[in-house]
């Protein structure tokens, strides 16, 4: 497994000795990894109430849009999309959620 490591490192001084730089890097990440699962869950519902009006799932969706047996309507292009948004959203999830702040 490849590691990359990045060193902050914060002046100390009167006016910010009551600020933890590791808990603030800490609050940012949490933040942003909430603030993607909200999208996530958002874009999964949307994924899921196209499934149920259309009857089948999105992998078949792909699969006929990829082969061009789907007719491309607004419905179906968003669809597309919203796979794509779940994937990419996923992928960056992962990714943060594998930082770890250490001392």
């Amino acid at each position: 497994m490849m590691m990359t490591t990045l060193t902050l490192v914060q002046e100390r001084n009167e006016t910010n000795a009551d600020f933890s730089l590791r808990s603030f890097v800490d609050s940012v990440l949490n933040s942003e990894i909430q603030s993607l699962e909200d999208g996530l869950r958002r874009t999964q519902e949307r994924i899921h109430d196209f499934e149920t009006q259309y009857g089948f799932s999105t992998a078949e969706l792909l699969d006929r849009y990829r082969q061009n047996q789907i007719d491309e309507t607004l419905e179906t292009i968003e669809w597309v999309g919203e796979s794509r948004m779940e994937q990419h959203l996923l992928k960056k999830l992962h990714n943060l959620r594998g930082i770890r702040v250490v001392d």
